[in-house]
């Protein structure tokens, strides 16, 4: 698996691509699922290094929900479902009280 900062890059090399593919109107539905595989894998390596870290808060929950929100909106970009999202950030609120 990745490191943060390799994923990191790895993401805004991939929205580069897809603000090039846009203007172009080239297709961008495979730039997107490749997207959303790495900020999947951002949110995994997150998680599992949060739980490495011993740390369960609400400050880990904010993060895990803008992490699925983002994923959320790439989603929502090309029409692919997004029920795996709202599902998890239900979780995480009802986790923590706030849903």
């Amino acid at each position: 698996m990745a490191n943060s900062n390799e994923l990191i890059i790895q993401s805004q090399n991939i929205m580069q691509q897809v603000l090039a593919a846009q203007k172009a109107n080239k297709p961008i539905d495979g730039l997107v699922k490749q997207q959303i595989r790495i900020m999947e894998e951002h949110h995994d390596e997150f998680v599992k290094e949060a739980i490495e870290a011993g740390v369960d808060n609400i400050e880990r929950a904010k993060i895990e929900i803008k992490l699925y929100s983002n994923i959320k909106a790439w989603a929502n970009k090309i029409g692919l479902p997004t029920e795996k999202y709202d599902n998890a950030i239900k979780e995480i609120q009802k986790r923590f009280g706030a849903a």
